[in-house]
């Protein structure tokens, strides 16, 4: 038997044993991960998990359902950070659009696509944060007062250090603001009218909080959500009057001494 051979085996054997602690996650992987400089998330992605530690090399570990683990020396922001840049993905305009149909602040946005939705776990946050992607989900319960288990539809099951109703509430809320985007947003190309986009999903967990979809897109309006898209887009392209100042300011200052 190869060693490729070997590495897929333990990780079939991994993915229908026990619960893996998300702090054990690097430690459980170690013997069946392959490194790629060049991985890229997609849809097919169940979750990218920071493994940054002084006993190797690596800072993150991509989990994905059509291959074996893979490690990278980027770190999981880095990694997002290229695939907004590759699919010129606004997070930042959406953000904020949520932030006022939702009238709060939002501290960890979600990653959101037609086909996944990454949702960043709660914890530390320098860079490296744990992402699960959300239509993979097959079932979320608590296995004890302050740790839940993540169970994903290909039988992995992670435990999480976070209280049940917390978690779940951070899963709904996720959901909500991928269902007003994809619902209200003209180039994502989904079924918007029955709200069934979430039957395409491998996981089982969307279709059990379908119902919180409904209730989302009735926060605002197709206007409505088109005017704050305006409106933050305007603001990307042009400062505000603060930044005109400031801007101008340094350009004075460039011309005197120059």
């Amino acid at each position: 038997m190869s060693l490729l051979e070997q590495k897929k085996n333990h990780y079939v054997e991994l993915l229908h044993g026990e619960e893996i602690a998300l702090a054990d996650i690097s430690e459980n992987f170690k013997d069946c991960w392959l490194y790629d400089g060049s991985v890229k998330i997609n849809h097919r992605t169940i979750g990218l998990f920071n493994i940054e530690s002084s006993a190797h090399k690596y800072k993150s570990l991509i989990l994905s359902s059509e291959m074996e683990p893979v490690v990278t020396k980027l770190r999981t922001g880095e990694l997002i950070g290229k695939y907004r840049e590759a699919n010129n993905y606004n997070y930042l305009i959406h953000k904020k659009v949520m932030e006022e149909v939702f009238e709060q602040s939002i501290y960890k946005f979600p990653e959101i696509e037609p086909d996944f939705l990454f949702v960043p776990l709660e914890g530390p946050s320098k860079g490296n944060v744990n992402y699960i992607n959300f239509t993979m989900l097959n079932d979320v319960r608590a296995i004890s007062n302050h740790e839940s288990v993540l169970s994903f539809y290909n039988h992995l099951e992670i435990i999480i250090p976070q209280r049940i109703q917390s978690l779940e509430k951070h899963l709904d809320r996720a959901f909500e603001y991928y269902t007003v985007i994809t619902y209200f947003s003209d180039s994502y190309k989904v079924d918007k009218e029955s709200l069934s986009f979430v039957t395409h999903w491998e996981g089982a967990y969307p279709r059990i909080k379908k119902e919180l979809a409904g209730k989302a897109v009735q926060r605002t309006s197709r206007n409505n959500y088109q005017r704050l898209v305006t409106k933050y887009q305007t603001k990307k392209l042009f400062p505000s009057a603060e930044d005109m100042i400031v801007i101008a300011n340094f350009f004075l200052m460039y011309k005197s001494v120059f």
